[in-house]
């Protein structure tokens, strides 16, 4: 009986032993078959290894000084290079973006959505849409640090039958409804990407509302046409410091014109840090009616920011298409503001 036991014993004994050396094993050494290659980050450094030596390769790593004295002293056949990825990455929706194996540092560069354009009976001078705020940083990370992206979308046009702010990191507020009375001016767009207000058909111009981190609000403007929605912020969140990094603020919406609002929609408010400036609007005509404030630059967050201009987002050159403001008295879908965007760039160091 006991010779039945200590065998079984033995055997399982044997099995568990020769298991805990092929994991110990594993630890401390990594295999790369020929022609393949591994990503290898042992003691805060990582390399790719490429082995085309013909044979199999055993790596040891099981202390500092063995994988330093082995990417020191390749053997023919083997070579290596960085385990971060070469370029940058752009993204263009809602997502938690995670570090890349080997990457110490990473660029962002952030834009916000555009403003919408002002919608026009064809008589009136509509406001075009606000650029987006432009905000990037540079941050020493680790692999696996994680980030979450929230796209701002554009700012809906107001021949959209709204005027409807975009959407992104930061909610957004309606802006105030003007008055009926001739003498006195439509209400304030909204900050933080409102819609624009409404004032009667006489009302005078209004302002463009006080920039928030979604971007000045469109003007009032007389009659039943509405003015462009601000454009919504983008925003990058850290998720090791459980902060805001970065925030892009949208362009303002622009302010809307008709046969009883002659004169030209003037710029709307431009805002850094989520404090941003009314916007006036101008008079093209002796006439006292005009259309509401158009949208200006958002506001941002970050180590450099740029604010947008009428329709150009900041930093343009590599925006593209993102970021940029509606066209005044355009459809709904050109009068609408284009959504923002965020480009990684990847370094090693």
């Amino acid at each position: 009986m006991c010779i039945h036991w200590c065998y079984s014993f033995l055997v399982k004994f044997l099995f568990l032993f020769f298991l805990k050396i092929s994991i110990v094993q594993a630890a401390v050494s990594y295999r790369v078959n020929t022609s393949t290659f591994a990503n290898i980050e042992e003691f805060g450094t990582c390399w790719r290894i490429h082995n085309n030596s013909g044979k199999d390769l055993f790596v040891p790593t099981a202390t500092s000084s063995e994988w330093t004295t082995f990417y020191n002293n390749l053997a023919t056949g083997v070579t290596k290079s960085s385990c971060c990825p070469d370029g940058s990455t752009v993204i263009t929706s809602d997502t938690i973006f995670t570090t890349p194996i080997g990457c110490r540092s990473l660029v962002f560069k952030v834009w916000g959505g555009g403003g919408g354009g002002g919608s026009s009976d064809g008589t009136g001078i509509a406001g075009t849409g606000g650029g987006a705020g432009y905000a990037s940083s540079s941050i020493a990370v680790a692999t696996g640090d994680s980030f979450a992206i929230t796209i701002g979308s554009g700012g809906s046009g107001g021949a959209c039958s709204s005027g409807a702010a975009g959407t992104g990191g930061y909610s957004a507020s309606a802006g105030q409804t003007g008055n009926t009375d001739a003498s006195n001016g439509a209400g304030l767009g909204g900050g933080s990407g409102g819609a624009g207000a409404t004032g009667g058909l006489f009302a005078q111009a209004g302002n463009g509302g006080n920039g928030g981190y979604g971007g000045a609000g469109a003007g009032g403007t007389s009659g039943s046409l509405y003015g462009g929605g601000g454009g919504g912020a983008t925003l990058v969140y850290n998720n090791q410091t459980t902060s805001d990094f970065i925030i892009a603020g949208g362009g303002g919406g622009g302010g809307a014109a008709n046969v009883y609002a002659q004169t030209v929609a003037g710029l709307g408010g431009v805002g850094c840090a989520g404090v941003g400036t009314a916007g006036v609007a101008r008079t093209g005509f002796v006439s006292a009616n005009g259309a509401g404030g158009g949208g200006g630059g958002g506001s941002c967050v970050g180590t450099t920011t740029l604010t947008g201009t009428t329709v150009l987002p900041g930093n343009s050159a590599e925006a593209g298409s993102y970021g940029a403001g509606g066209i005044a008295g355009g459809a709904c879908g050109a009068g609408s503001g284009s959504s923002g965007k965020v480009i990684v760039q990847f370094s090693d160091s």
